[in-house]
Order: C-alpha cells, then structure tokens, then sequence
C-alpha cells in the first residue's frame, strides 16, 4: 500500500509540474517599463537595465539558445535577446529578402489575436533582425490586401513555392547588437504603430521570439530556434525557413 501512495504521489507531482509549465508556456506577460524599474529612456545599448526584463529559454534540444524577453511602455514594443554564440554577429548579408538563411538573425513573429489561431492572416507578421553593419531590419507580411506587386517575393524550392505580399526593410526602429562574453546580444524598441497594435491593458496578441544561429563561417544558418514554435528546425528548404506558422505560436498579453 505505501509502494502505491508514493506511486500515486509522484504521478500527481508530475502531472501538476506538466500542468504549470504548459500554462507558463501558453501566455506570455508582457510587463509595461514603469513595473520593472526601467526608465523610458534607457539607451538600448545599455544592457544591465533590460536585464529586469522577465527572460525566458529559448532551447533546441538541451542547448540553451538565448534568453529572451519583452517589456513596452504603452507606445514600444521592447524585445531583448540575451544569444549564446561561439561565432556571434555573423551574417552573409548578401540577399536582403533571405537574411535568415545567412547566419545570424534575431525575428519576433506577431499576429493579431484569434483562437484557435490557424492558417496565416492579413496583419500577421515577421520581423526580421540582422547583425551587419548598419543593422537591418526586414518585414515579411504573407498575406497583404492590396499589396504593391513590385514588394511581392516569391521563395522557392524543388518542393514548392510560396509567395509573400509584402517584403521590404522596416524603417522607424532602434536596433542595438552588442557583444558579450559567450555570445551577444540584440535589443530592439518597435513602436505599436508599426505592427497595428492598438494599446490598451489587456491587449492579446499572437507572439513568438526567434535566434538563428550561423555556422561557424557566418556563411549560412545552422539551427533555428523559438520560443514557442517547436517544429522551426528546417534549414534546408526556403519556403518553409520562411512562411509564417501563427498556429505554432503563442499568447502574449500587454499588462
């Protein structure tokens, strides 16, 4: 009888620990800079004061990625990326509508808020962050009614092809890359205009945060890495490294 109460006791224990961590998993707390002690107009360059931004693991395995998080202030989206890199800071640059396939890359997906979230919609979104000199930021939109024809890009490969409405570079944001002892890290101010936001307390969103990783060249990506969207490990087809998958990624909630 005692064999079976600690038997009983372990799988509850397990059962409640699942429980906790799938509903950590399932909404994301956006906190406002005013909560966390960080003054609106701390420089993104220096870091000590993003570090009270909540962070979370981004792994791919049992490797610990980064360390990710965001925070706003009513008006910005605040995105900070903590990277562990053995090659940090290293992209090709060379194609600037296929950054993510040439090293290192931070992006944040966004979406307007429906459940169940489902196939890609008008107002979702990619945007992209890439380490070279300056720094470039570039919009992915799948689906974009009335889109101008000349920003329209198809991505290809043997198996398929998908089209993007809208690919360009995103002007009206501060970016920061920095290096760091293992690695480096990027942070990034998005005002709500941006990304269609209009804030109020409560406000939900569909949301993901994602590093990609370059070989050891800084040639070509080697691993792709999110918060929420596990099944992001193709490396090897254009299409798929770049559509957009809402329904693989989360909740977030502006406080």
């Amino acid at each position: 009888m005692r064999s079976t109460n600690i038997l009983l006791s372990t799988t509850l224990c397990l059962f409640l620990m699942t429980a906790l961590n799938a509903q950590e998993n399932a909404e994301y707390k956006i906190q406002k800079l005013s909560t966390l002690e960080i003054a609106d107009n701390t420089p993104l360059t220096d870091l000590e004061p993003w570090k009270k931004v909540p962070l979370r693991e981004i792994k791919s395995g049992d490797i610990q990625v980064a360390k990710v998080g965001a925070a706003h202030d009513g008006k910005n989206l605040f995105l900070v990326y903590l990277v562990n890199d053995d090659s940090p800071l290293k992209n090709r640059g060379q194609d600037p509508y296929n950054h993510y396939k040439e090293g290192d890359n931070c992006d944040v997906m966004i979406g307007p808020f429906r459940s169940p979230a489902g196939a890609v919609s008008e107002g979702d979104m990619r945007i992209l962050f890439t380490p070279v000199e300056p720094a470039v930021v570039t919009l992915y939109r799948q689906m974009m009614k009335g889109s101008d024809p000349d920003f329209q890009v198809e991505f290809k490969s043997p198996v398929r092809t998908i089209m993007m409405d809208f690919v360009a570079p995103m002007e009206g944001l501060d970016i920061a890359f920095k290096l760091m002892d293992g690695g480096y890290s990027c942070v990034v101010k998005i005002p709500f205009e941006k990304m269609g936001i209009q804030y109020q307390s409560g406000t939900k969103i569909l949301f993901d945060l994602g590093v990609l990783s370059s070989n050891d060249g800084g040639i070509v990506t080697e691993r792709r890495a999110y918060l929420f969207n596990k099944k992001a490990n193709v490396v090897m087809d254009v299409p798929t490294e770049a559509e957009l998958t809402p329904a693989e990624w989360g909740l977030a909630v502006l406080e």
